[in-house]
């Protein structure tokens, strides 16, 4: 059984971990078998604040709960036809609300202003985790509130945004499904503390880099496992992880490293990310926020103790559906792009049924809009001047022959070129060539002398995705500034 209990030192302000031998139980006066939660009061020695744990009626799968400052806590079953009546107790400023059946919570508004330390967890590590539903009011009037804890829980929301109190000093998202955290809060705040610890964010949190904090921040058990190497940040963010961060402790205790100015040389070395400035940041995939680290002690706030030894059961049992949803992706990734591929082949051999009907290049007009779409885009005042005329190339001795089409010497104004043919013999389509790219049949090399500005542009217009590639217009304005050089 876990026991994250969090204590208040005599002073009030230093907090450290504590035990179940030295906590005292004593059950509420208001407990009832068919009501929505029982409350148990936890005695952690002199000087230190007493714990409410709000224990959740396994027999009801959905719960809504909120903190008031009218009635206290508050435990209302949602479930249909339900006979289990609502829950309500006053507490005191240290509650834990916690799980036995992994029931689905949704937390009301609350506003408490006694309230200093709440934490949502799970009765023991062996049941079913609770999902737990927020919403921006969730949590913003509880204005006295100290540490908000999530342990050993699922969000309904994995990128989790939470709406804070200014006064917050501590947030634990420990063991839980986040991916990514965002903060919101009226002014700026106070938080200085987060705990990580078995949670794995996909990037660097959005919470440590989308704003400037009152002073640097401790980041407790931050490991990352990125959805991608790099990620990259405008000016603005990464300046305010810089100021929010000590970024060499980080790097140690952690797999995150800050490395400046975005490049294309600009790498993560294995299993780490990199984290560079961008003026114009791609954005990172969700998924995407991000976190987990090394432990570092930390005694001055709400904290938990080691979790138990993992169920064997469970474990097979997650192993077991992860490589079940594995081998079921795989499967559908290689069917949709065989098809595309198919499709894809399909397209290009049907455009090479055209022929050019003259010298300079022009095809015969067809009955399809798309290939009149791009006949007109290649035909355009701007890029027809710096197309080649196919009377201007010279044909010569075959290079190579394949599936797809033929390969033949050539030359242009006395310089050694390579012809692409179909299989039919005819010259092949711009359309056709960038099909053939795309699909991996036709691969395209540059000689070693070929000017840089050149393969980059190149590079850009066979470009996989058609909304990556540039447009007509931009290609012909960057061919006339590399021919002006």
């Amino acid at each position: 059984m876990r026991c994250p209990w969090l204590l208040l030192s005599a002073a009030g302000a230093a907090l450290s971990a504590f035990t179940c031998a030295n906590a005292q139980t004593s059950p509420s006066s208001t407990t009832s078998t068919n009501a929505a939660a029982t409350l148990s009061r936890k005695d952690l020695g002199a000087g230190n604040l007493p714990a409410d744990q709000v224990v959740i009626n396994p027999k009801c799968a959905a719960v809504e709960i909120s903190v008031r400052e009218d009635v206290g806590v508050r435990v209302v079953c949602r479930d249909p036809g339900t006979s289990i009546t609502p829950f309500t107790s006053v507490v005191g400023q240290y509650v834990e609300v916690r799980n036995r059946q992994g029931s689905k919570v949704t937390v009301a508004p609350c506003d408490d202003v006694g309230l200093r330390f709440l934490v949502f967890g799970n009765h023991d590590d062996y049941i079913a985790k609770a999902q737990i539903s927020i919403d921006p009011t969730s949590f913003s009037g509880l204005t006295s509130l100290n540490a908000l804890i999530f342990d050993n829980i699922n969000l309904e929301k994995p990128q989790l945004q939470v709406t804070i109190p200014a006064g917050l000093g501590r947030l634990e998202v420990v063991s839980t499904n986040v991916l990514g955290l965002s903060l919101r809060a009226s002014g700026t705040p106070s938080i200085s503390t987060f705990n990580f610890r078995d949670t794995a964010m996909t990037a660097l949190p959005a919470a440590l880099y989308e704003r400037q904090y009152k002073s640097k921040l401790q980041v407790n058990n931050l490991k990352v496992s990125p959805l991608e190497d790099v990620q990259q940040l405008n000016a603005t963010q990464y300046a305010n992880a810089i100021a929010n961060l000590n970024t060499t402790a980080l790097a140690q205790a952690s797999n995150v490293d800050f490395v400046g100015d975005c490049s294309d040389a600009t790498k993560a070395a294995s299993g780490r990310l990199a984290v560079c400035r961008s003026a114009n940041p791609r954005t990172t995939k969700p998924d995407t926020g991000s976190s987990k680290a090394t432990a570092s002690p930390f005694s001055s706030a709400p904290t938990t103790s080691p979790p138990g030894p993992p169920s064997t059961t469970n474990t097979g049992l997650i192993i077991g559906l992860v490589c079940a949803a594995l081998v079921l992706a795989a499967l559908a990734w290689f069917f949709i792009r065989r098809r595309n591929a198919r499709r894809a082949q399909k397209q290009a051999m049907e455009e090479e049924t055209l022929t050019f009907v003259n010298g300079d290049g022009t095809l015969s007009p067809t009955s399809s809009a798309t290939w009149e779409a791009r006949t007109t885009t290649l035909s355009a005042p701007d890029v027809a001047p710096l197309r080649v005329p196919m009377a201007d190339l010279v044909l010569g001795s075959e290079i190579s022959q394949g599936a797809f089409g033929r390969v033949y010497r050539g030359s242009f104004q006395g310089e050694k070129v390579a012809l692409p043919y179909t299989v039919n013999g005819q010259p092949m389509r711009d359309e056709a060539i960038i099909a053939r790219v795309s699909m991996g049949t036709l691969k395209v090399s540059f000689s070693s002398g070929a000017d840089p500005a050149v393969v980059s542009l190149a590079r850009e217009c066979m470009a996989m995705a058609p909304a990556d590639r540039p447009s007509a217009a931009v290609v012909a304005e960057r061919m006339l500034q590399l021919c002006r050089k």
